[in-house]
């Protein structure tokens, strides 16, 4: 078996990529870094650092204060690409194709009701 060249399967991808896609992407080059733990936990605990990193960039991109010594360069647009790819490697480890799940979600969710709140008794 090659071995993963990331630079050159993202080239592969190109524009036009499903998240069907993206997933094997990211379990090849997962496999490739020897980051092979299966566990869940492990999964959903690095999931939820990486969207309280995604909260950090936000509260510094819309100028809130912030705490200068975790001060990081990233930018909201990596976050989310880093929460992303950390769902999907979550996914991998759970079985579950994301293009799937969305589209039984979806359709579940298309059936229900949304009422918006009234608020204007609110004062």
């Amino acid at each position: 078996m090659a071995a993963f060249d990331m630079e050159k399967n993202l080239q592969q991808l190109g524009d036009n990529f499903s998240v069907s896609d993206v997933q094997e992407y990211v379990k090849e080059m997962y496999k490739a870094n020897g980051w092979t733990s299966t566990d869940p936990r492990d999964r959903i605990i690095y999931l939820a650092e990486e969207v309280g990193e995604l909260a950090h960039a936000t509260r510094k991109h819309l100028g809130h204060s912030i705490d200068l010594s975790k001060e990081g360069s990233d930018t909201v647009e990596d976050e989310v690409a880093d929460v992303f790819i950390t769902l999907c490697a979550y996914a991998n480890v759970m079985g579950i194709d994301i293009n799937q799940a969305f589209l039984q979600k979806q359709a579940k969710n298309c059936k229900r009701s949304w009422a918006k709140k009234d608020t204007s008794t609110q004062n």
